[in-house]
């Protein structure tokens, strides 16, 4: 009876966070949702120098992310734009990246921010730490990782409990995961269905001003990327994950998206 008690306990937190792995972010569990798809979004750089790697590896990202859930999700500009001035949708690097974000730029990969006017998503942002070398420089391929996972975040995909791009560090993981294409697809779905009966959110307010929200992690895997923590439902399997994952990093340093 004990060994199938245990056995029936194993069963049970190995069936949870794969049913339960990734998650979305704040604000899209609180009803805000991008009015249509796909999403414009360009791609600047101060230094023309960086434009070419950018633009291929924005590319590989989001054919990677349309091919997996078969319909455009961006609509990027062609080639770069060498500029100082931002508006809009875009990806860039920042070379003074704490200052800016507020986020370490010792350990902090990128961030991504969503603004958020009335019911939907208006404007989102990602920012690369131009301060980091092994990112510039893509170290074993850590730019490519880290563009594929912070335009997951663009959608409202947050950080995955499971191994996946979504994870919350960065790993050796390179590709699109299971859990990865089933959060995609998830999160689109919710969307279409969102703009097809004009869905409204509780927490949308009447006025136009923006209000934003930031994904860039600089926690353990275990709280969500907005200081939350994991929903009811993994709870404890959140819980047993935080704290394996924290005696590991008292022995093993990682870089944070």
């Amino acid at each position: 009876m004990k060994k199938f008690f245990f056995k029936l306990v194993i069963l049970v937190f190995t069936i949870i966070p794969c049913a339960h792995a990734y998650q979305f972010t704040v604000d899209f569990n609180n009803g805000f949702y991008w009015a249509s798809l796909p999403l414009g979004m360009s791609k600047f750089v101060t230094d023309p120098n960086d434009g070419p790697e950018l633009a291929q590896i924005v590319g590989s990202a989001e054919n990677a992310w349309e091919g997996a859930v078969g319909r455009d999700l961006w609509s990027f500009n062609s080639g770069w734009i060498v500029t100082d001035v931002f508006s809009g949708n875009y990806i860039r690097w920042s070379d003074n990246f704490g200052a800016e974000t507020g986020y370490d730029p010792d350990q902090t990969l990128a961030i991504t921010i969503r603004y958020n006017s009335g019911t939907h998503m208006t404007r989102t942002e990602i920012i690369l730490n131009g301060n980091m070398s092994s990112l510039r420089n893509n170290e074993n391929g850590l730019l490519d990782k880290t563009i594929l996972h912070e335009m997951g975040h663009t959608l409202g995909l947050d950080h995955s409990f499971q191994p996946a791009i979504m994870g919350a560090f960065a790993s050796n993981i390179s590709t699109l995961q299971w859990d990865d294409v089933q959060g995609a697809n998830s999160v689109i779905d919710e969307t279409l269905h969102r703009q097809s009966i004009g869905y409204v959110s509780p927490l949308a307010t009447s006025t136009t001003t923006e209000e934003y929200s930031t994904c860039g992690s600089v926690s353990f895997i275990g709280s969500d990327s907005n200081g939350g923590g994991p929903g009811g439902g993994s709870f404890m399997v959140s819980l047993l994950m935080g704290l394996m994952l924290a005696i590991s990093a008292t022995f093993t340093r990682k870089r944070r998206f």
